[in-house]
């Protein structure tokens, strides 16, 4: 039996995002996704493509590739001030046990077509110790961080922490 090396995905919460209103999933070693046309698997799979996508080049550029706010921010039956993702690992071994949490809140930003990063929120935790950090208006809490400054509007923290520990 071969070991993964990569965190599991153990659960991911979605607020508001595209035709999903909210949405807590619990992952299995085998998770199939079932339901009906237009119940939204493909937006589930697609808020998770949205996650790389907004870590690896920003949540405007992933908004943007998506076509815009409008296109993101769940619409019916009333309009979401914004999304809200949220996702839960397990770290297995050889790189160690432990538990990590990220969530973000995306919302429209303050000029036409702009993002912001709300609020976001990383937490790894290995047996006794904790280290992670808390971005609300564009400030930075956590002590463990190598970065120092603020963080830029329609930015994710996570790529710039450098958390150690």
């Amino acid at each position: 039996m071969v070991t993964p090396v990569a965190p599991f995905l153990r659960r991911v919460y979605i607020s508001h995002y595209k035709s999903i209103d909210s949405c807590n999933v619990t992952f299995t070693p085998l998770l199939v996704l079932v339901g009906p046309n237009a119940a939204g698997k493909s937006n589930f799979l697609d808020a998770l493509e949205f996650v790389v996508d907004a870590l690896y080049a920003s949540s405007e550029d992933a908004v943007d590739k998506r076509g815009g706010l409008s296109e993101v921010i769940r619409r019916a039956p009333t309009r979401a001030d914004g999304i809200r993702i949220r996702l839960e690992c397990s770290l297995l071994p050889p790189k160690g046990s432990g538990e990590f949490e990220y969530e973000f809140h995306i919302t429209p930003g303050t000029t036409r077509h702009s993002v912001e990063v709300r609020e976001e929120k990383c937490l790894l935790r290995r047996g006794e110790t904790s280290i992670g950090f808390t971005v609300g208006n564009k400030i930075i809490r956590g002590v463990n961080t190598k970065y120092k400054g603020s963080v830029k509007q329609g930015r994710l923290f996570l790529p710039l922490a450098g958390i150690t520990g």
